[in-house]
């Protein structure tokens, strides 16, 4: 995922990858004028990725506590989804 700058002819041209699928959003130089219908796609894209990676993580980890000791499977699996709230807090706010 992300967004790259592809130069032709010297004009730069911003595209978005989401998947194995790079979706053209336009000329660099001129941001109102970008496909948003694109980054809505790939956008979609990003975000069905992100929720079936997190949801698998989520299974494995309660899957890997099965097989730790009841207190270290704990404080691990609460470690884990700390850090993982700090990272949100810090994006969200971020994004405000």
């Amino acid at each position: 995922m992300g967004i790259f700058i592809k130069r032709r002819g010297g004009i730069e041209y911003v595209y978005m990858l989401a998947g194995s699928s790079q979706y053209f959003l336009g000329r660099k130089d001129r941001p109102e004028d970008l496909n948003l219908q694109n980054f809505h796609r790939a956008a979609r894209t990003i975000d069905r990725n992100m929720d079936r990676v997190l949801s698998k993580y989520l299974a494995d980890l309660k899957e890997c506590r099965r097989y730790m000791p009841e207190k270290e499977g704990q404080k691990y699996v609460l470690g884990r989804l700390k850090k993982m709230a700090a990272v949100l807090d810090h994006a969200a706010s971020q994004a405000r």
